[in-house]
């Protein structure tokens, strides 16, 4: 467990996710042995591809192909037995009998397939537990309290709201000169949803998860309220309060006293970030002894991955090509399985896995022009070492949640199936039992299974069909047949790369035929003796001698001179 010195006084030191000491070790490891569970080492993951372009961001006018890069593939560790070498070749029998579908495999080059060693219970523990360091429990005597006067030191917030929330918002601002977004929450107490944002965040870091840069929280008192309504705490208040009794901030009253009012409406520039924050407590009707939770994040500029469904980003139109969205949608779902296993291998479930819960960062990576983040920990889990689910009383989003979440199951699974429900909207636009009407009874049939999400017929809508396999397999009602995320990264990637080698064929046989025509006409005012020479030439340069062969041909051999009779 972290380690954390309670710290209540004043002080401008006021971030929650201090550094805090790793937790002695107890003794020292056990040894290992060969062949013993938990000692096999790892044998690499799916590979990464980079897009298409590495131009600016494109709007979707002018449809441009380029290069993929593919990662080296990883080695590949032999089975030990017949047992692993059932698990290495992906085949199950208990599966088999069952009906199982098997994994999809495509024509196109494929990724390594080492992460498809171990679909087992057995070796996905082993996977889980690849981290010598992993997030732990989260505890209130990790956190540290800050005065609130001091709580956004270094902080400036704009009135620019970037989004809301039931119990916070989130504004643009900067965080020691650097542009930020700054969530500020309102709870009464610290309790699991707060103690995410304010440990496990700033400790997650990955280029598909949304870095927390820093935490803090302070509890709300009456000194603090008399200064953000415009009063002196060193001053007697003009009337006796109970300090016990909860209070609500106040309006700040501004009255010029001469009848005409503010000239602008109540529209004034601000450059005090407490004059913003008064505006954010008051609206939330914040009352004393609550706790006030700030969290200071990377701005992500592009919105969220809701906001990008309903612009259609990922549906084919007259300037954006189905290739074009397909590859969109394959890039993003990878960029959101990525950061999901991220957290898997560290121990942690999501819990709320959903369009609006997933930021677009500004890339110029690909055309796209973003890079999807997983964010918000606020019903995220730390799964004990070698546990593979636990029971919880909060729950995420009805429409996106597993049929076992229902039941207070959280586990790595159910983020699966949460991702399965994301690729679904991603590919149809529709946002997921959207056409039910709502009431208890539509979640008691979602929680028993008996209405599932309609899926696009084979060949209903082009280059679909393995993305709907993917999406299929990802919502098993049995959670023990959902794919792990490394085996879903390696389909969606091979998907991809797919699409992208059918565009391409036509492309490179065109370049071939264009250099065979040049080469012919080059030719045709040579001589034979000068093709020859052009054609030995060129065999010498294939086989790496570097110099051209004999005139009389390559089998010809240079005299050898007569050997002397040995005495």
């Amino acid at each position: 467990m972290l380690t954390m010195t309670l710290n209540t006084a004043t002080s401008a030191h006021c971030e929650a996710g201090a550094a805090a000491p790793a937790a002695p070790t107890t003794g020292p490891p056990a040894p290992s042995q060969p062949g013993a569970p938990g000692t096999r080492p790892p044998t690499g993951a799916a590979s990464d591809v980079v897009m298409a372009d590495a131009a600016p961001p494109l709007s979707p006018a002018a449809p441009v192909e380029a290069a993929a890069v593919s990662a080296t593939p990883l080695p590949i560790t032999a089975p030990a037995n017949a047992a692993a070498a059932a698990a290495a070749s992906g085949s199950d029998p208990a599966a088999d009998a069952a009906g199982v579908p098997p994994a999809l495999t495509h024509s196109g080059p494929s990724t390594p397939v080492s992460s498809r060693i171990g679909g087992a219970t057995g070796s996905a523990a082993q996977r889980h537990q690849l981290m010598a360091s992993r997030y732990k429990d989260m505890q209130v005597e990790q956190v540290a309290e800050c005065a609130a006067s001091t709580i956004l030191e270094g902080l400036s917030l704009s009135q620019q709201q970037l989004g809301r929330g039931s119990f916070g918002i989130v504004m643009s601002g900067t965080y020691h000169g650097l542009p930020c977004a700054v969530k500020v929450m309102i709870a009464n107490s610290l309790d699991k949803s707060a103690l995410s944002e304010l440990v496990l965040a700033p400790q997650i870091s990955h280029s598909n998860v949304v870095q927390t840069f820093a935490s803090r929280t302070a509890r709300l008192t009456h000194e603090f309220f008399d200064l953000l309504e415009g009063g002196d705490s060193t001053r007697p208040a003009p009337q006796q309060r109970d300090p016990s009794k909860p209070r609500l901030l106040q309006p700040i009253p501004l009255q010029s006293g001469d009848g005409f009012g503010d000239p602008g409406a109540g529209i004034v520039s601000v450059q005090n970030p407490y004059t913003v924050l008064h505006s954010l407590l008051y609206e939330f009707r914040a009352t004393t002894n609550q706790y006030m939770v700030v969290v200071v994040q990377e701005l992500c500029t592009k919105t969220t991955l809701h906001n990008a469904i309903r612009r259609g980003i990922f549906k084919p139109s007259a300037q954006w090509t189905v290739r074009l969205a397909r590859r969109a949608l394959l890039r993003t779902a990878v960029e959101v399985a990525r950061g999901l296993l991220h957290l898997h291998d560290t121990g942690v479930v999501h819990g709320d896995i959903k369009p609006q819960n997933v930021l677009l960062a500004s890339s110029r990576d690909d055309r796209r022009g973003f890079r999807a983040k997983v964010a918000d920990f606020g019903l995220a889990h730390v799964l004990p070492l070698a546990t593979s689910s636990l029971h919880t009383e909060t729950t995420g989003s009805p429409a996106y949640m597993a049929p076992e979440a229902f039941r207070g199951s959280v586990s790595r699974a159910a983020d699966v199936w949460s991702l399965g429900v994301c690729i679904h909207e991603m590919l149809t636009g529709q946002r997921p039992f959207a056409d039910l009407p709502d009431g208890p009874g539509v979640l008691e049939a979602i929680r028993e299974g008996r209405v599932q999400l309609v899926w696009p017929q084979p060949g209903a809508m082009e280059m679909a069909d393995d993305i709907v396999a993917v999406g299929r397999r990802c919502l098993s009602l049995d959670p023990a047949q959902r794919p792990p995320l490394t085996e879903i990264i390696e389909d969606l990637v091979n998907i991809e790369r797919t699409i992208r080698a059918e565009l391409l064929a036509p492309l490179a046989a065109e370049q071939v035929a264009a250099e065979m025509a040049a080469e012919a006409a080059a030719l045709a005012g040579l001589s034979q003796q000068q093709r020859e020479e052009v054609a030995r030439a060129r065999l010498a340069d294939l086989l790496g001698t570097g110099d051209s062969f004999p005139s009389g041909g390559v089998h010809e051999q240079p005299p050898q001179p007569p050997q002397q009779p040995q005495q």
